[in-house]
């Protein structure tokens, strides 16, 4: 006897119960094989499916046409059927004419029982589907599955009319989210245009003409030795600088004796000596303590601080920092105060210094907010996908 049930959320005029199936009951294998490149030759990944024209910035040569390859036509579905972590992922073909995969990528549609993309967002979403690819590990590095085997999968399937109503709401959640992440990724790209034409004197603010000058860094820094057991306990990252330590997710390994913690105070710059030529420093906003690994340096009178978190995160001075660490491979590279305060850079007057780091930071505040309603979405679209699906 089937296994009927329905999920804790429904549009409006849908009562019937699902009904449980194996994936093999409303999909149709499609294996029709084409020689040499007579479409377009994709790629399926977890990104999405890409034409290998684009993603390699050209056509390949050297294909040879005596190799088969199978057709994806418009609005069918394939995927890589081997996985490194038991993973994976479903691509419908949405360029609007057939394109060519490898014969070790499978292709399948659905028949009139079931919509393609409701499948697709059940395949690529569901914990139970990810426990079923698990299970497919029988050794060996790689995982397989194989289309056979995709087709014993069971899952909980509705009427074709309501899967036609979650698959198109769906469709409208990913699109809102498709153009958030879009935003977003030009953003970052203009902050690194900015940060470019910024420390390449190529973009200056109206009234300033001095040239830059050329200057230690320790003639903008001093080391802070003060050591103490009491204050937040901080952290730095590569990604975002220095934050609370208790904000990370991530198990507490520091000492439990903490009298020889280093003291940070509000903008004063803190970097890890092992992973400065890694980018891990960053501008504090706190007054706390940090490890002794950490290195600490207060701003002098001609510094904005923020100025110098942007300018310590370029490439330039990455590899600057690179190639000042002592040790002989990158595991044992240390960068401390001395050798940082003997590294040259050009910087403006305080003012410029001032004047840039502000409109970095806004660009910042800006990527931020995006980012964090990027989130948002990704949690709605997390919640309707546990509520409108078994």
């Amino acid at each position: 006897m089937s296994n009927k049930i329905t999920p804790n959320v429904r549009f409006k005029g849908f009562t019937d119960a699902w009904e449980q199936r194996k994936l093999g009951s409303v999909l149709k294998e499609h294996t029709e094989l084409v020689l040499g490149s007579n479409y377009p030759i994709a790629t399926s990944s977890r990104k999405g499916l890409f034409l290998q024209s684009e993603y390699f910035e050209g056509e390949r040569v050297g294909i040879d046409e005596s190799v088969s390859f199978h057709i994806v036509p418009p609005n069918f579905v394939t995927y890589r059927h081997m996985s490194d972590d038991s993973i994976f992922h479903f691509n419908k073909n949405t360029f609007g004419s057939s394109v060519e995969v490898s014969r070790e990528y499978p292709v399948f549609t659905t028949n009139s029982m079931a919509n393609v993309d409701f499948i697709i967002q059940h395949l690529n979403s569901s914990p139970k589907f990810l426990y079923f690819s698990m299970q497919q590990k029988k050794g060996g590095t790689r995982t397989r599955l194989y289309y056979k085997i995709l087709c014993q999968y069971e899952l909980m399937i509705p009427l074709k009319k309501e899967q036609d109503k979650i698959a198109q709401f769906f469709k409208i959640i990913d699109s809102i989210i498709a153009h958030h992440q879009k935003k977003l990724e030009s953003l970052q790209q203009l902050k690194k245009l900015f940060l470019q034409k910024i420390f390449d004197q190529e973009w200056r603010f109206k009234g300033f003409a001095d040239p830059w000058e050329q200057r230690k860094l320790d003639s903008y820094f001093r080391e802070r030795k003060e050591r103490s057991q009491n204050g937040e306990l901080l952290s730095v990252t590569i990604n975002s600088g220095i934050v609370e330590a208790k904000s990370l997710d991530r198990k507490d390994n520091s000492s439990k004796d903490r009298s020889n913690y280093k003291v940070v105070e509000v903008n004063d710059i803190a970097y890890n000596s092992m992973r400065m030529w890694q980018g891990a420093s960053g501008v504090s906003k706190y007054h706390g303590i940090v490890s002794p690994a950490y290195t600490v340096l207060i701003p002098r009178q001609e510094t904005c601080s923020l100025f110098f978190g942007y300018m310590f995160k370029t490439v330039d001075m990455i590899h600057k920092f690179q190639i000042n660490s002592q040790g002989l491979t990158s595991d044992t590279w240390n960068l401390k105060f001395k050798p940082l305060s003997q590294i040259k850079v050009y910087a403006p007057n305080k003012t410029e210094q001032c004047n840039s780091a502000t409109l970095l930071d806004k660009l910042d505040q800006l990527i931020a907010h995006h980012q964090k309603k990027l989130d948002q979405l990704k949690q709605l679209k997390k919640w309707f996908l546990q509520n409108l699906f078994v």
